[in-house]
This record gives C-alpha cells, structure tokens and sequence, in this order.
C-alpha cells in the first residue's frame, strides 16, 4: 500500500462519532478533514476526543510520517516508531500513538496484532 491510497482509506472509512476504542467512553472522532489542526499550522486532519474535555489533533501528514516510518519497520507501528519521529507529540500526549494506530486501524490500513503493535495490511 502507498500513502495515495492509505488517505483515500483515511477520509472514506474514518466518519464523525466514530469510537475508535469500542466499549470506551473516549477516542471519538470529533472533526474530519477539511478540519483544521490549529496547533499544526492549521494543517488539514482529524480532532479525537481523548478525555472529558480534552482532544488531540491529528494532521495527515502526523499520519504520512507515521505510515511511512511503520513501512521501514517491517510494516509494523508501535510506541517506538511515534517517539522516533514525533518525540514532541508523545510527550505531550501519550494517546497520541494509540488514537493514530486505531484511525489507521478502522479506516482499513492497519490491523492491531497485539495490544502494543500494528501491522499495515
């Protein structure tokens, strides 16, 4: 898969209320592009909400690093590849990595092989 095809899976399976964490109170879509990441350059993407008041925003191209970084690493994304490339994002949110590895998984990129890895389809 390339990353074309990856964010056409992205905008097409990934719709607003969706729980990314079934059964849970959080991880629900809250905005979808054309949404506008303020805190990243108002760079298109997704908004999850996390917590009761709380939301992190996920750009694409937060997603095309991570795709493309899981694709040098056997096809397969964890923590490890989010802290290697967006240290800064990990740091501040560590449910970064889970809410981008449940969007890849529900848009039909990824599947979640075990509960700290994913593996691109």
């Amino acid at each position: 898969m390339i990353w074309n095809q990856a964010i056409e899976l992205l905008k097409k399976n990934i719709q607003l209320g969706l729980h990314l964490t079934p059964g849970k109170s959080f991880k629900i879509v809250r905005e979808i592009p054309p949404y506008t990441c303020k805190n990243y350059n108002n760079s298109e993407g997704f908004r999850v909400q996390v917590g009761t008041n709380t939301s992190v925003n996920i750009p694409l191209h937060m997603l095309e690093t991570i795709f493309e970084a899981a694709k040098l690493n056997n096809n397969t994304y964890n923590r490890a590849i989010f802290e290697t490339n967006l240290p800064r994002e990990l740091n501040a949110k560590p449910c970064n990595v889970h809410s981008v590895g449940k969007l890849f998984e529900h848009a039909g990129i990824m599947e979640m092989i075990d509960k700290r890895n994913y593996q691109i389809l």
